[in-house]
């Protein structure tokens, strides 16, 4: 029975730690916006506001308009 206790506050811990964080991203704005080598697509620089840490995310992303851009920006790094 000890053993067993002891098993599973070992496996909740290290479930816990393991577990990836979600940021909630607010405020997302597109700082750049530039002709892509792709044609028909742009080259965007998106950044976020984290939520819950006030972390700036910023990423690179390809996209074909504005909208695109933010909602990829949520999806990958939000």
């Amino acid at each position: 029975m000890k053993y067993l206790i002891a098993g599973s506050v070992l496996f909740a811990s290290v479930a816990l730690i393991s577990a990836p964080s979600q940021a909630a991203c607010v405020n997302c704005q597109i700082q750049t916006k530039a002709p892509s080598a792709t044609a028909g697509k742009f080259d965007f620089r998106v950044v976020c506001i984290d939520d819950s840490s006030g972390d700036e995310l910023s990423s690179n992303i390809t996209a074909g308009s504005d909208e695109e851009a933010l909602e990829l920006m949520l999806k990958t790094k939000c």
